[in-house]
This record gives C-alpha cells, sequence and structure tokens, in this order.
C-alpha cells in the first residue's frame, strides 16, 4: 500500500474548505477526494517542528524531545538538527 501525506503547515483547515468549493485547489481537493482527510490536533508547543517530528515518530515531544529550532547548550545557542530526536521514525 502506498501512502502520501500531505500537511499544510499553518494554513487552516476550514480556509481549505472554502478555497476547494469555490475551485481554487482543484489538484488538492482531487487527492482529499481520493483518500481521506481531516484535521489533525498539534501538541504543545504548537510549532513546526514537534508537530512534524510527532507525526514522523508517533511520540510527543517530551519523548521525541523536539520542542524548538533551536537546543542550548550552556550559554549559547545552535540550531536543532535530526540527531538531537530521542525516538525513531517510524
Amino acid at each position: 500500500m502506498r501512502t502520501l501525506l500531505v500537511g499544510l503547515d499553518g494554513f487552516d483547515h476550514s480556509l481549505f474548505g472554502s478555497l476547494s468549493s469555490a475551485g481554487r485547489l482543484p489538484r488538492l481537493t482531487a487527492i482529499e477526494h481520493l483518500g481521506a482527510s481531516g484535521v489533525l490536533d498539534s501538541p504543545p508547543p504548537t510549532a513546526t517542528i514537534p508537530s512534524w517530528t510527532t507525526i514522523l515518530t508517533g511520540v510527543n515531544p517530551g519523548r521525541h524531545g523536539m520542542c524548538d529550532f533551536t537546543r542550548r547548550e550552556g550559554y549559547g545557542v545552535r540550531l536543532s538538527s535530526t540527531a538531537d530526536r530521542e525516538a525513531p521514525t517510524v
């Protein structure tokens, strides 16, 4: 079985509904009609990194450790990377 996950980061699902009904999103509407769709609740904190990492790992930010775009190292800050993820992806 093949699976395609289309995620519109930060996009309001109600806006998708109105644009789809108006014929403004023909390709995404076709994909939606071929499969399943729904609204996902983001885990806190509601930000890109923890949300997508939760989708990829199936566990919450407390378990996968990705809560922000940055990591504190002593008095410094560096960008987070996949090496910081504390849970395997599915």
